[in-house]
């Protein structure tokens, strides 16, 4: 009965993560709509991030309690998740033309990254908070530099949505507060509850973090690419998968740290460290010759993911 409980906790847990990334995305989306920001700024920051604060918080709450399993699985299973199941499910649902800007630069910057991470990790058994720093500064870098590379381009926004913040500044700012308090409490109940399943069915919690913590703090990712798929605008759907894994990466791992250096043995994640990279090496192949993923292509990177799924459990 514990355990159903918990279960059910979790589950109210995630639908926190996700309403206070809604809220958070949205509010703050408004706010610099109010105050004239260029909206390819707030593409570029508040939009591609936003959906990427459940890894975050559950990440930093997993950090905070010392379970270090729980944040380093999460990220690492949030990154297969967005690359295997999230561009995987968008190229069945329709081809995506990917942008040569996508191929030939945000990947391999993304692979460049997940290799550093490993070799933070597998030089010692701790992420300290001197590499948690490197890798914070790391995600400013890395949006500065979208930024130049994209200046030219107009990255769709939903404007009748944002206007409607904009118009309501103080609308804007409690949703902002009231976004970034669910995600704590989402977060703080999605660790304690799968810590608690954990340790009662016997299983890792870098298990746990892997696999539920990982696909439940990843369905903003997947809800914002397929409504992108929808609309018609491929470069948000892929764009989203992209750069999320690089935020989960340099600041949910480097922000995590800098709360609490991430003790772990890195070799238990060989797995996941594993199909981190090559999920995104995979993604790189498929596109690289024409710029675009078909339903084949997507139903290879969904039985990747089922071959991860298979071998993380057994």
């Amino acid at each position: 009965m514990d355990i159903v409980f918990n279960i059910f906790v979790m589950a109210c847990g995630f639908a926190f993560l996700i309403a206070g990334a809604e809220l958070l995305v949205r509010g703050g989306s408004g706010i610099a709509r109010a105050f004239g920001i260029n909206p390819l700024v707030v593409g570029l920051t508040i939009v591609a991030y936003g959906t990427s604060m459940p890894e975050f918080m559950a990440s930093v709450v997993a950090t905070m309690k010392g379970v270090s399993g729980i944040a380093l699985g999460n990220v690492l299973g949030s990154n297969i998740f967005n690359i295997a199941v999230v561009l995987g499910v968008i190229a069945v649902m329709h081809p995506v033309e990917i942008e040569r800007e996508i191929v030939f630069v945000q990947i391999p910057i993304m692979l460049a990254i997940t290799v550093i991470v490993v070799l933070m990790g597998w030089t010692g058994t701790v992420i300290g908070r001197l590499e948690g720093l490197i890798l914070s500064l790391g995600v400013i870098s890395y949006t500065i530099f979208s930024f130049y590379r994209s200046r030219r381009k107009i990255i769709p926004i939903d404007f009748e949505m944002t206007d409607f913040w904009a118009g309501h500044r103080a609308v804007s700012f409690g949703a902002v507060l009231a976004g970034c308090l669910l995600l704590f409490i989402g977060g703080k109940w999605v660790v304690e509850s799968a810590t608690f399943v954990a340790e009662r069915i016997d299983v890792p919690p870098r298990i746990i973090g892997a696999t539920i913590v990982a696909v439940g703090t990843s369905l903003p990712e997947l809800i914002t690419s397929m409504v992108g798929i929808i609309r018609r605008e491929m470069d948000i759907g892929v764009g989203n998968a992209i750069g999320s894994c690089v935020f989960n990466l340099l600041m949910v791992i480097g922000g995590s740290a800098l709360f609490r250096p991430l003790a772990s043995d890195w070799s238990e994640f060989r797995v996941e460290l594993g199909f981190a990279f090559a999920s995104g090496a995979l993604i790189w192949l498929l596109a690289r010759k024409n710029r675009l993923l078909r339903q084949m292509d997507g139903i290879t990177l969904l039985l990747l993911y089922g071959l991860f799924m298979w071998l993380i459990l057994h």
